[in-house]
């Protein structure tokens, strides 16, 4: 895979010239171009930056932020980037999903994704809810969510069992 590292100012500066924009906030844009920039330099950023982009932009979709914090807070992108690291035969149907979201969001509103308000990203979302691409980024989206602190705590996951000392299986009961 050709993997191209560019700067966060100059993808920042061609993405504005181009009209691309992005329809995240300005926080998350950073903190997802940071991400990336540093997994590029280490060699482990699974995907490219807009596909990065666009696949956050989906998990945002799936499990928004409204009064409780969601995938983006919850470093779901994150835990993608990791899982596709693992899994490399995940790889080509992220890296063919983000193509075939990106396709039907220029065909319906022409332009990329990210770029789209939310209202129309649920639309596009809708189109495609049934393709396997989708099917991967919601399952993989729950995942990372629920298996965050954040999420733990969104959901009210208290935690694990605490310990009760150790327990010989082979003794038999004491009676008390």
């Amino acid at each position: 895979m050709n993997k191209q590292i560019i700067s966060r100012r100059k993808f920042v500066k061609e993405s504005i010239a181009s009209g691309i924009g992005i329809a995240v906030s300005p926080a998350l844009t950073n903190r997802i171009v940071d991400l990336w920039a540093a997994r590029a330099e280490r060699g482990t950023a699974a995907l490219n930056l807009h596909q990065m982009m666009t696949v956050a932009a989906v998990a945002a979709q799936i499990i928004p932020t409204d009064d409780l914090p969601g995938a983006r807070e919850a470093g779901v992108v994150e835990y993608i980037n990791a899982k596709l690291n693992e899994i490399s035969l995940l790889l080509p149907l992220y890296e063919e999903g983000v193509k075939e979201t990106d396709a039907v969001s220029e065909s319906r509103f022409h332009g990329k994704f990210i770029s789209l308000t939310p209202p129309q990203q649920i639309e596009v979302l809708k189109s495609i809810e049934k393709s396997p691409f989708f099917t991967q980024v919601w399952k993989d989206t729950v995942e990372g969510f629920t298996r965050s602190w954040t999420g733990k705590k969104v959901v009210g996951y208290p935690g694990g069992a605490q310990p009760h000392g150790y327990h010989d299986v082979a003794a038999p009961p004491k009676s008390t």
